[in-house]
C-alpha cells in the first residue's frame, strides 16, 4: 500500500477479527487510520459525521446484517466504499451485497489468509473511488462549460428571433401614431387592423420568451403517482377547439390496464401539446392526429403520431439538436425541451417518419411503484 492516509471504518462485533484487521492495515501501511465499531448504529454515526475513505463491513453484526446497514449506508449523500466481510459458504450473500453497492467484499478463511488481501482490496477500493469522483468532477465542469456555451448561444438567438417582431410592432405603433395624429377621421377598420397585427406580433414575442426562457431554465418537476391515461384525456379535451380550427381529428387508443406511475402532469402536457403544434404545422390541409398507450413488460408505452408531410432522412439526427429548425419562425427548442422532460422521467425517445406519410413518436417510459425514491402514493418529489 502507499503512505497516503488513508481512513478506514472497521464494523464488527468480533473484537479479535478487529484487532487481526487492524495489525493487517497497520502492517502494509503504517499512516492507515482505522475506526472501529461494533454495529451498524455507531458505524451510522460516524459516517455521518466524519470522513472515512472506506468501510470495512462484517456480515454478522448484533441486532442488524451487514447487507441491512449497507441498504442504509447506500443512502447517505457520498457514501464511501464498501467492503463486505462474510464467513465462510456465505457467497450468496457477497453476491446480494454487490447488488446493493458495496464496492468488493472478502470471505473469511480458516486460514486467516484474507488478512493478507484485506489491505490490497482497501487500496483498491479507494483508488477506484477517488477515480470515480474525479471523473464525476470533470463531467460536471464539462456539463457547466456546455451549458455556458449553450445560453450564449441562447441569448444570440433570442436576439434575431425577437428583433423581427419588434420592428414590426414599431412600424404598425408608427402608423397608428400617424392616423391618429394626422387623419381628419380614425379610420376604425384600418386602426382596428394595426392593433391586431401588433397584438399577434406582441403573442409571438412572448412565445419565444416562454420557450427559450423553458429551455434555458429546466422547469422544477414535481412528480406525484399518477395515470398517463389522466393526464393524455385532459389534454385532449383542453386542446377540442385547437383540433377543430385546424381540421384535426383526433384518434385515441389508450390502454385500460395502464397502471399509475411516477410523473409531472404539468410537464407531460407540456411535451403533448408541442407534438400537437408541430403536427398541426406538418398538417397544414388538415389530417389525423393519434396518441396510443400500451403496458409492455415493465414499461409503458407512448405512441404519438400525424398524418403530416413528414420529416427528411438527413433531418433526422438534428431534430433534437437546440435551435435546429426548418420552421419558418421556429425556435428550434421544442423537441430539445420534450427530450430533456423524457429524461427527467427516466424514459426514452424514438423518431420515425417517412416523407409524405407523417410521424410517429415512441416514448417508452419505466413504470415507478408507490416507493421509487422512498414516495408513497399521494407524495410529491420535487427535484
Amino acid at each position: 500500500m502507499t503512505d497516503a492516509v488513508i481512513y478506514v471504518l472497521l464494523v464488527d462485533d468480533d473484537l479479535a477479527h478487529a484487532l487481526l484487521a487492524r495489525r493487517a492495515c497497520f502492517k502494509n501501511s503504517p499512516s492507515c487510520r482505522l475506526t472501529h465499531v461494533t454495529n451498524g448504529e455507531a458505524c451510522l454515526k460516524r459516517l455521518t459525521s466524519e470522513h472515512f475513505d472506506v468501510v470495512l463491513l462484517d456480515y454478522s453484526l448484533p441486532y442488524q446484517n451487514g447487507l441491512e446497514v449497507l441498504a442504509q449506508i447506500q443512502k447517505l449523500e457520498s457514501p464511501p466504499p464498501v467492503i463486505l466481510v462474510t464467513g465462510h459458504g456465505d457467497e450468496r450473500i457477497a453476491v446480494e451485497a454487490m447488488k446493493l453497492g458495496a464496492f468488493d467484499y472478502l470471505v473469511k478463511s480458516v486460514d486467516l489468509s484474507h488478512f493478507e488481501m484485506m489491505p490490497w482490496a482497501i487500496q483498491r477500493a479507494v483508488e477506484q473511488h477517488r477515480v470515480q469522483i474525479e471523473r464525476q468532477r470533470l463531467e460536471a465542469q464539462l456539463i457547466q462549460s456546455e451549458r455556458f456555451a449553450a445560453i450564449g448561444q441562447l441569448a444570440s438567438h433570442v436576439a434575431h428571433e425577437i428583433r423581427n417582431p419588434l420592428s414590426s410592432i414599431g412600424l404598425n405603433m408608427d402608423l397608428l401614431a400617424d392616423e391618429i395624429a394626422y387623419g381628419p377621421e380614425i379610420n376604425v377598420p384600418e386602426a382596428q387592423e394595426l392593433l391586431r397585427a401588433i397584438r399577434i406580433e406582441l403573442e409571438r414575442v412572448n412565445d419565444i420568451v416562454s420557450e427559450y426562457l423553458a429551455f434555458a431554465r429546466l422547469p422544477r418537476f414535481e412528480f406525484e403517482m399518477e395515470s398517463l391515461n389522466t393526464v393524455i384525456q385532459a389534454f385532449c379535451k383542453f386542446v377540442e377547439p385547437q383540433l377543430h380550427q385546424a381540421k384535426v381529428i383526433l384518434k385515441t387508443d389508450l390502454d385500460p390496464n395502464l397502471p399509475h406511475t411516477l410523473l409531472d402532469p404539468e410537464q407531460i402536457h407540456r411535451i403533448l401539446h408541442n407534438f400537437l403544434k408541430n403536427a398541426i404545422e406538418a398538417m397544414a390541409q388538415g389530417g389525423e392526429f393519434a396518441i396510443e398507450t400500451r403496458v409492455e413488460s415493465d414499461r409503458i408505452i407512448l405512441r404519438i403520431s400525424d398524418t403530416g408531410q413528414g420529416i427528411p432522412p438527413s433531418d433526422l439526427q438534428r431534430i433534437y439538436d437546440p435551435f435546429f429548425t426548418t420552421k419558418k419562425g421556429g425556435t428550434g427548442l421544442g423537441l430539445p425541451l420534450a427530450q430533456e422532460i423524457i429524461k427527467q422521467h427516466q424514459g426514452t425517445i424514438r423518431c420515425d417518419s417517412v416523407l409524405g406519410q407523417g410521424t410517429q413518436f415512441t416514448i417508452t417510459h419505466p413504470i415507478q411503484d408507490k416507493e421509487t425514491n422512498g414516495q408513497r402514493e399521494g407524495e410529491k418529489v420535487i427535484n
